[in-house]
């Protein structure tokens, strides 16, 4: 056996005894909610902070089921660090072992975590400048349709939009984040409270939007969005040099 093989058997089996040492519990003392990912991160020797950007990440891919159910079943069967015996058990012993296992993890993660930050980018950007003339021209055409019970249609359709403004807006601080790989204790705080607002809104919108459903019937529902969308009106003419495209009271042109 080599020199170099010697030495990282012997860190494989420094890190295979930190990892038999250590115990999993929640760390309710770092943690913000149940300490489930602060546990994660003692155990794994990975970033806690890039643990948490992650986990709201997939929060929100599952539009909270199932993964969020997962968490609350780990909440409930995973115990808690309570004593200095425990909080020992869950860091483990070695602390020049821990800084091997830390080195390495973080690095992975990072990697990942920059790859859905770009792909996250590249859809909510879009998603958000696209937004602005959809907006607009929903707008006009709301305005000038014929909608049985208008201001409730016009309050569920504020809502909606304020929904999808802040979906996209969220997913773009999320994705920087992913990429910088950082989230000061005032941004998380700030993330939180946006995807709390967006439950909010969604659950507002959603209501609003069924008592108007359920007051003018499917054959309302039908003529609305026959209306709307007729008032739209996309049209899109292309010459040589130029692709002229109107969005009902919007007129583009832009060059080939």
């Amino acid at each position: 056996m080599t020199k170099q093989r010697k030495k990282d058997q012997k860190i494989a089996d420094k890190v295979h005894q930190e990892f038999a040492e250590r115990k999993f519990f929640r760390d309710t003392k770092n943690g913000m909610l149940g300490g489930v990912i602060a546990g994660v991160a003692n155990y794994t020797g990975w970033d806690l902070i890039l643990l948490r950007v992650l986990f709201v990440l997939v929060i929100l891919c599952t539009a909270f089921f199932p993964f969020g159910f997962i968490y609350l079943i780990a909440w409930i069967c995973i115990p808690e660090a309570k004593t200095a015996s425990d909080h020992r058990a869950m860091e483990g012993k070695s602390a020049k072992t821990r800084a091997k296992v830390k080195s390495s993890a973080p690095l992975i993660l990072r990697v990942i975590l920059a790859v859905l930050g770009v792909i996250g980018l590249i859809t909510f950007i879009p998603l958000l400048v696209a937004l602005v003339p959809i907006t607009i021209v929903a707008v006009f055409s709301i305005a000038s349709a014929t909608i049985a019970m208008k201001s409730l249609f016009i309050a569920a359709a504020i809502l909606l939009a304020i929904l999808l403004f802040t979906v996209a807006s969220v997913g773009i601080a999320i994705s920087t984040a992913l990429i910088t790989a950082r989230l000061d204790q005032s941004a998380r705080i700030g993330l939180l409270t946006s995807i709390v607002f967006i439950f909010a809104i969604a659950i507002a919108a959603t209501t609003t939007g069924g008592i108007w459903v359920s007051q003018v019937g499917r054959n309302g529902v039908i003529d609305t969005t026959r209306e709307v969308v007729d008032g739209i009106n996309i049209e899109v003419n292309e010459t040589d040099d130029h692709v002229k495209i109107d969005l009902g009271p919007l007129h583009i042109d832009t060059p080939r």
